[in-house]
């Protein structure tokens, strides 16, 4: 009972609210649709897209199994909907479901990066994340050898390409309820682990210009496999799905964690170990991370500045109908001098809202040194989270922190009239 309470109140955080008018309103809809044949379709698929549309984190859900919860709960009902009970009842529905976790699976793909990954295995996300060590194995060749077949069963003229094989094949170690759920499972756990990788080598880069004659690359230089398979544990083909990555193309430049004399290594080691070490921002640090990883692997410059705009909200601990002047806010207050981050960050807050709301439309060239400038403010907000010492007790002491008045002379005369509180109410 206290799991599924747990469950609950679990599912409920992750939702932002849901107006009571939206419940009235669809409960009449479903008495006055009863029996009818366009109730399933019409009742059924708003409620839906409310609830889904209400979702902070989608990477924490599979959504068919959340739609299918969403139908039952609503079909089972004969009183009047009630948002909390209703939305109890679907979370009940969902996580029965989601947390049936009884088949073991292994997604195989590869990582892009020079002498491999620096472990022999780590549990991220959920997941088992293995790397595949030479000489092969007899399992791993059946795994690898599989896994290849599939590829040219799907693509029959792709040649063998050295600049398209990963450096690093991974077998990513999953419990899920389906092929589907497991692979889903396994990008997120190796984007946050891409998404770190990448966030330790981005921090240095400033600008780059690519020529009109050249082809737009991503600026993550960590890319993940071009496909990945789902096997059962002994290495064997769970089915013919295939899974590739819609902005896929081979990385320029192969990294290594052992450049500088070992410094991104050492980085990496120390930034990993305090996100797994109840760091109270990890949750929040991670699903950043995870969005990070694929913003900057679209080569499309313009929609790669825009997801990276939502890493910065994602960051900043902005909540719903906070506006954006808080995002610079928070992120200009870890600088030094806090007025040129502001100006520049104000500049890219309203490209940013023009993009969406007027359709902007911006060179290129103009579009790749906005997303350089803007991840280099990400890249130092991220770093001050991940490795402050201030040791932030929860997201709302964050926030206060971070929306603190800049002006030292104020806070020493705030501090005094809290100690004179203090003084009279101990008294």
């Amino acid at each position: 009972m206290r799991k599924e309470r747990g469950n609950i109140l679990k599912y409920q955080k992750w939702f932002r609210p849901i107006s009571k008018d939206y419940f009235a309103s669809l409960d009449n809809a479903r008495t006055s649709h009863e029996g009818r044949a366009s109730f399933p379709s019409s009742v059924a698929a708003d409620a839906q897209i409310a609830l889904i549309s209400a979702i902070q984190d989608f990477d924490q859900y599979d959504i068919p199994t959340l739609k299918k919860a969403v139908r039952q709960a609503l079909f089972s009902r004969t009183e009047t909907l009630e948002a909390k009970s209703w939305l109890a009842e679907v979370s009940q529905i969902y996580w029965k479901a989601a947390n049936n976790t009884s088949t073991k699976y292994v997604v195989f793909t590869g990582v892009f990066l020079s002498e491999g990954l620096p472990f022999h295995a780590k549990t991220v996300n959920g997941c088992r994340i293995t790397p595949v060590k030479t000489p092969y194995s007899d399992r791993n060749k059946r795994f690898l050898n599989s896994h290849q077949a599939l590829i040219a069963t799907h693509f029959k003229d792709e040649k063998e390409n050295p600049s398209r094989t990963p450096d690093q094949w991974v077998k990513v170690h999953v419990c899920a309820q389906n092929n589907k759920i497991a692979y889903y499972k396994a990008r997120n756990a190796l984007d946050e682990l891409r998404g770190l990788l990448n966030f330790i080598f981005n921090r240095t880069k400033i600008s780059r210009r690519s020529f009109n004659h050249m082809t737009p690359q991503p600026l993550n230089d960590v890319a993940g496999a071009r496909y990945a398979s789902v096997h059962n544990p002994n290495g064997s083909i769970v089915d013919d799905n295939l899974w590739y990555q819609r902005h896929w193309q081979p990385p320029k430049k192969r990294r290594n964690l052992g450049e500088n004399d070992g410094f991104p290594k050492r980085n990496f080691e120390q930034c990993l170990l305090r996100l797994q070490a109840g760091h109270p921002l990890a949750e929040r640090i991670k699903r950043a991370l995870r969005l990070y990883c694929r913003a900057l692997d679209n080569p499309n410059f313009k929609e790669a500045f825009l997801e990276l705009w939502a890493v910065l909200e994602i960051l900043s601990l902005i909540e719903p109908g906070d506006k954006h002047e808080r995002v610079v806010k928070r992120v200009a207050s870890v600088f030094e001098n806090t007025i040129t981050p502001i100006m520049y960050l104000h500049h890219m807050r309203e490209m940013r809202n023009a993009m969406i709301h007027t359709g902007l439309e911006l060179e290129d060239e103009h579009l790749e040194l906005l997303m350089y400038q803007l991840n280099r403010d990400v890249c130092t907000f991220m770093n001050y989270l991940i490795c402050n010492t201030l040791k932030f007790n929860s997201e709302s002491e964050a926030r206060a922190f971070f929306d603190a008045d800049q002006d030292n002379t104020s806070l020493q005369d705030q501090i005094r009239l809290n100690n004179k509180v203090l003084k009279f109410r101990n008294s």
